[in-house]
């Protein structure tokens, strides 16, 4: 965790020298000037940057104000890091230096002695409590004492991952205007709310997940019911989290409740799940996932590695509230003047109850006609462009076309500002310097329409978003304008993945209004990676193939039937140097990590198990060496797993039970044989990593779940012991003999009686 001493430099350098040597044994890293690499940027901006950075801020004021910045004069360096650092949440630590009992002020210059009472007053009415010290060592024994305090309240304030919902929820109470809020009143939805309460008293169920499509009222849900959670500290997990290896210490002791909101967005989705698992061995501690539907595959997949299906409660979709709740909903944002539209606006905004609270607020203040109520597609899209253009309507006029650029960020969200691979094309598409697309990222965040995840901004409400992205990839007609593939062409080697995401889930909204216009918005685009594809040479596909590692998720039939043409028509090799080629080979080996992948999918994992199958009898390599072999691939698949579903075992074994009655499966050095010893393991084995910690271990095994899938491998093992083929049954007397062996468990795992009756009987 990074600390950020800020101060005056000269007059205080052994002040400094001391915070630094306090910060460090109490274990954590002092971050200043002095330990800045060389920057090319002013001063200021480069201080500001590392504040931004930065968990909290060690303030010292001494006798000096320091340099005043030329563009603001009434205020110096310090002064603006300590804003930045109220501005962001930081909590910030204050040490007044003193002479003789009381801080000083030794200014002579009037500007700079008006500047430092000033800041001294700033800092005082910012409900700081500061210490005060008369020597570098008084300093560090008060920084000490005040860092193992706040290590003891578990550092709030410092919260870079969890945050409280008020934090939360602040940004839509804020003096930014917003047509859409969580102040209008929660109707229709009082069964959710019970089953939410009943999800609370359980206490069985760890983890609940909430799906809804964009604009069905998710948000809302959650920020109305944990108001009424008064049993539990409810933290939610904050848009700008930034993963670190001390997160547990965020989590205060006693009932937890955790909520992560559009989870499926979150790429440290399954380190979250360990932590909740983790914590609950000490606490009683709860996780309530909310997420779209085209984002429940991979929150499915990641629970059931990690917890027991009875640990784990999914509610029923939310689908659209009753047509009375509706019509409560449009009377009450229309208002006793406009009451008299509320049907209309209730029926043409049923299954939105965004936009029945956007639509009725913009009918209320006169800006949309309120006979655009009689055609519903005509509604909402005045409605959304409504939306987007009252934020353009505050934005200067100029070089940036607003537009454009929230097209941009609609396609490829989340992204960072910074990056070359977004900044630079940007730039070029809208004719604008690289720096000017930054101010103008920065200027759509100030002004509410963008909302930052760490280094990472996307558009917000996610329905917004969809809006634009549809807006630009289609006519209002449903006829692709050919942005879609524009944007696949310049941003598919570093957005990829985010590109695939993004159309994917406008496709199914597309296609959940209208089956008939589903699956248009992709197609361009993975007609572009099938024709790259197909002409490619084993470099391209090794490339597209690792692009597509994490979409493959997201899209298993295309990349499917990728797969299958890779395996199908051997591509020509691509000689890069003298002594170092790209061949066929190098593409099938790519391979197994996409089959991995489609395989959390249970609805597709029999043909992923056969391609495995079929590439670990062709593989030669060694697979102790290559953790992403075919062999070790699907031995992973049939090995038990900590929280690994029953289910996901029995079916390894019913295929190893298949492959067996084939003679030629024991022809090679894999066999079915190897799948049915991770089946009768004695034990399940576990490596996990949490930060830079790595654990790993056994864990004992639930023999009554277990017996089917184990007695189907005991069977294999039978047929093979009885085999005319001496090899096999050799094969098999191995298996045999590691079931009637002596029984050591691993390091962290006590045999249990149980296990000891299973082993003797």
């Amino acid at each position: 965790m990074r600390i950020f001493i800020s101060s005056t430099f000269r007059d205080l350098r052994a002040e400094r020298e001391s915070a630094q040597e306090a910060l460090r044994r109490s274990g954590l890293v002092p971050w200043g000037m002095e330990l800045f690499v060389s920057e090319p940027s002013k001063p200021l901006k480069v201080c500001l940057e590392e504040v931004q950075l930065s968990d909290a801020v060690v303030l010292i004021i001494g006798f000096k104000a320091g340099s005043l910045i030329p563009e603001t004069p009434e205020l110096t360096y310090t002064g603006a890091e300590f804003e930045l650092a109220q501005q962001l949440g930081r909590p910030v630590f204050a040490f007044f230096k003193t002479e003789g009992g009381a801080p000083l002020n030794k200014e002579t210059a009037p500007e700079l002695h008006q500047a430092l009472e000033d800041f001294k007053k700033a800092v005082q009415a910012a409900d700081i409590t500061p210490a005060y010290f008369g020597s570098p060592e008084r300093l560090q024994i008060e920084l000490l004492l005040a860092m193992d305090n706040w290590n003891a309240q578990g550092r709030p304030g410092s919260r870079i991952v969890f945050t409280t919902p008020t934090e939360f929820f602040a940004p839509f109470q804020s003096d930014v205007p917003r047509l859409f809020d969580f102040k209008q009143t929660l109707r229709g939805r009082e069964a959710e709310l019970r089953s939410l309460d009943a999800f609370l008293a359980d206490p069985t169920a760890i983890v609940g997940v909430v799906t809804g499509r964009g604009g069905i009222g998710k948000s809302k849900l959650l920020h109305d019911w944990v108001k009424t959670v008064t049993n539990r500290t409810v933290l939610y997990l904050r848009e700008d989290a930034d993963w670190h290896s001390e997160v547990a210490k965020e989590i205060p002791a006693g009932d937890v409740l955790i909520v992560a909101d559009d989870a499926h967005r979150f790429d440290f989705l399954d380190r979250l799940i360990v932590l909740v698992r983790n914590l609950n061995q000490r606490q009683n501690v709860k996780l309530l996932l909310g997420t779209r539907p085209s984002g429940s595959g991979r929150i499915d997949a990641a629970l059931s590695v990690r917890f027991d299906a009875a640990q784990v409660l999914r509610f029923p979709k939310l689908e659209k509230v009753a047509a009375q709740s509706v019509r409560a909903l449009a009377f009450e944002v229309l208002g006793p003047t406009h009451a008299q539209h509320a049907l209309a606006l209730a029926g043409v905004s049923a299954d939105t109850p965004l936009v029945t609270v956007v639509g009725g607020r913009l009918i209320a203040r006169g800006d949309i006609s309120p006979a655009l109520l009689a055609n519903e597609e005509d509604f909402r899209r005045q409605v959304f462009d409504r939306f987007s253009a009252e934020y353009e309507q505050l934005l200067p006029a100029g070089a940036v076309d607003w537009r454009k650029l929230l097209n941009l960020v609609a396609a490829l969200g989340p992204v960072s500002p910074s990056a070359p691979a977004f900044r630079d094309p940007a730039a070029e598409i809208l004719k604008i310097r690289p720096d000017e697309v930054q101010s103008a990222l920065d200027l759509l965040e100030r002004h509410g329409l963008l909302l930052r995840g760490g280094r990472l901004i996307r558009i917000v409400p996610d329905l917004l978003s969809d809006f634009l992205l549809e807006g630009a990839c289609l006519t209002g007609a449903g006829e692709s304008t050919g942005y879609s593939d524009f944007i696949f062409k310049t941003f598919q080697a570093t957005y990829l993945s985010n590109i695939l995401r993004n159309l994917g889930e406008l496709d199914w909204r597309i296609a959940h209004g209208n089956p008939d216009q589903g699956a248009r918005l992709l197609d361009g685009i993975w007609n572009e990676i099938d024709a790259a594809f197909e002409s490619g040479d084993a470099s391209v596909r090794v490339q597209l193939f690792k692009s597509l590692r994490e979409p493959a998720f997201f899209q298993p039939l295309r990349v499917m039937r990728l797969i299958r043409r890779a395996l199908a028509s051997e591509a020509a090799t691509t000689q890069l140097w003298s002594d170092w080629q790209v061949t066929q080979e190098d593409v099938v080996r790519e391979i197994p990590p996409l089959l991995k992948t489609i395989a959390f999918h249970f609805d597709h994992l029999e043909e992923p198990a056969e391609m495995l199958w079929r590439l670990a009898q062709s593989d030669a390599r060694a697979p102790h060496q290559y953790p992403e072999h075919s062999r070790r691939v699907l031995e992973e698949m049939a090995a038990y797993g900590r929280y690994k579903p029953v289910w996901y075992n029995d079916w390894m074994a019913e295929f190893a039970a298949r492959k067996s009655q084939d003679p030629r499966a024991f022809e090679g050095p894999f066999t079915p044989l190897d799948i049915a010893d991770k089946l009768l393991a004695k034990e399940g084995e576990f490596t996990e990593s949490e930060g830079f910690t790595v654990s790993f271990g056994g864990f004992s095994l639930n023999y009554p779940a277990l017996r089917p899938a184990r007695e189907k491998a005991l069977g294999i093992v039978e047929t093979c012991l009885n085999a005319e083929d001496p090899k096999v049954a050799l094969r098999a007397t191995k298996s045999i003999a590691h079931v009637l062996s002596g029984f050591l468990p691993m390091i962290g795992h006590a045999v249990s009686e149980q296990e000891i009756e299973w082993q003797l009987n």
